[in-house]
């Protein structure tokens, strides 16, 4: 297509402000959690752009029935067991044999590449077996998301990237893939498969009005999953370099799903803290804010200036505090899951969010 042909029409709004008016200028995540009439009573409510600021995040966060003061206490938590992300650091350093480590080292592998190819019918036959602990029925209903090919697999032209489960009410859930045949791909078909049998028995459990499930337990299911098949492959495995690499892809996810994205809650905590104390919200000052994050939480290593400006490409922060509630549900994860209900008693299950883009 030739630039000169290609005309970009800007989107003008013309209003007139009278005293007193308040404009709010925040991403589109804001108004996904908190509708237009709800934001314009609580800052027609507040008395300063620092009270306004404080009860949009309690009315961003309300939705899902979690006080602000959980958003502090993961935080907190997770700056209490940094010593674990030290030791691991270190750990780091010593598999990679070198004296110093700088943050740009935490994305190479520790472990050796091994030759770990897995087909989309052993993926489907490893997350059924890793599964076996949550009983009869989740095994028939996988059952017949295969068979009635509820997961769109491979790559194709003009397909969309990644991976996510859509829920349909009153059909069943969707789960697109691009499945390239690698252990990581058998990960996220257990993944997205638990955020599909959470839809599924939210759905078929509750009615319409009450099926969608809040963001603060959207992640559970799906996490459990990981865990279960990580264990079975750590149980059933027998070559030291694969178990390895099962351990690595372990710690690794926990680095970033727990710590990294605890980190994204805690930057977009004090860059909301920045505009209440009056500060400008410029590239430089945020990129400070991301810079000394990251020397907190990566202790011991060399934060590098190229890394600053990594905020500005992390779609979460466009949504308002959506990395906060999955980051509290992982904390509840790793550990075995309780065994299933026996046949015939009603669980409490929570309801689910439609499309789950893994972060």
């Amino acid at each position: 297509m030739d630039p000169e042909e290609v005309r970009i029409e800007p989107h003008i709004v013309k209003d007139v402000l009278q005293d007193g008016d308040v404009f709010l200028l925040c991403s589109d995540g804001l108004t996904d959690m908190v509708d237009n009439l709800t934001i314009s009573q609580i800052l027609s409510q507040m008395d300063t752009p620092e009270q306004g600021a404080q009860a949009l995040l309690k009315a961003a966060l309300d939705g899902g029935n979690v006080p602000v003061s959980v958003y502090d206490s993961l935080i907190d938590a997770v700056h209490e067991s940094l010593p674990s992300m030290r030791k691991y650091l270190e750990l780091r350093r010593r598999a990679l044999k070198l004296d110093k480590i700088d943050v740009f080292d935490l994305y190479v592998p520790i472990v050796e590449d091994v030759d770990y190819p897995i087909a989309f019918e052993d993926a489907k036959d490893l997350v059924k077996k890793a599964t076996l602990p949550l009983g009869e029925e989740y095994q028939k209903l996988l059952d017949r998301a295969f068979a009635e090919r509820w997961v769109d697999v491979y790559e194709n032209d003009g397909k969309q990237s990644g991976a996510f489960s859509c829920g349909v009410f009153g059909v069943h859930p969707y789960v697109l893939m691009n499945y390239a045949g690698t252990l990581g791909d058998a990960f996220t078909l257990a993944h997205e498969l638990g955020h599909s049998m959470h839809s599924w028995f939210s759905d078929t459990t509750q009615d319409y009005v009450n099926h969608d499930y809040r963001i603060m337990v959207a992640e559970v299911a799906s996490t459990v999953n990981e865990v279960l098949l990580t264990k079975y492959l750590l149980k059933t495995e027998t070559d030291e370099k694969r178990r390895a690499y099962i351990l690595n892809h372990f710690l690794e996810s926990f680095r970033t799903t727990l710590y990294r994205q605890t980190l994204f809650a805690e930057f977009e905590r004090n860059a909301h803290d920045l505009y209440a104390a009056g500060q400008p919200l410029t590239a430089s000052a945020l990129n400070k804010v991301y810079h000394d994050l990251e020397a907190t939480y990566y202790d011991g290593i060399g934060i590098d200036a190229d890394i600053d400006p990594e905020w500005s490409y992390i779609p979460h922060f466009y949504r308002a505090f959506y990395v906060f509630p999955p980051r509290a549900a992982r904390c509840r994860c790793p550990c075995s899951p309780r065994p299933p209900a026996p046949s015939g008693s009603a669980p409490d299950r929570p309801r689910r969010r439609r499309g789950t883009p893994r972060p």
